[in-house]
């Protein structure tokens, strides 16, 4: 995302949780206070959550139908060869769905919590840029809520 970020894509973003860094291309959710009054931010980490919530079942759903995509799998391919497994996955995932095959549910090796794609780095609480997209985003979300 970073990469494509650069290339000229600035329409596009990875959700991640209060341990990832904001960055242009990573929207984190806004670190509230216990008496926020900006019901834009409250708005936007609303709908911030719920997204990672969808994007997090479906990983689980996904690392339990297809064996391939458990952690300790992973290593053993490179990283792009890994989204294209991913991707190939959920694609028959759909195809499953509309087949009516069943699926068990099994997290024997799925954790807790998805926590996110990316490693955790640091949050970076001065990146300037970041802040304002976030912003603009929380700023276009409350218009569109009234």
């Amino acid at each position: 995302m970073e990469r494509r970020y650069y290339n000229g894509d600035t329409s596009s973003w990875l959700l991640g949780d209060s341990g990832y860094p904001l960055e242009p291309w990573l929207m984190t959710p806004y670190q509230l206070r216990e008496n926020e009054t900006d019901v834009g931010k409250c708005i936007f980490n609303d709908i911030h959550s719920k997204a990672r919530s969808i994007v997090e079942r479906s990983i689980g759903v996904y690392k339990g139908r297809w064996r391939i995509l458990s952690d300790d799998r992973k290593p053993r391919y490179n990283p792009t060869l890994v989204a294209k497994i991913a991707n190939v996955c959920a694609a028959l995932h759909n195809v499953c769905i509309d087949r009516n095959i069943p699926y068990q549910f099994s997290n024997e090796n799925l954790t807790q919590r998805q926590e996110g794609l990316l490693e955790c780095t640091p949050l970076d609480i001065n990146n300037r840029l970041s802040k304002r997209i976030r912003s603009r985003i929380k700023d276009h979300l409350s218009q569109s809520a009234m």
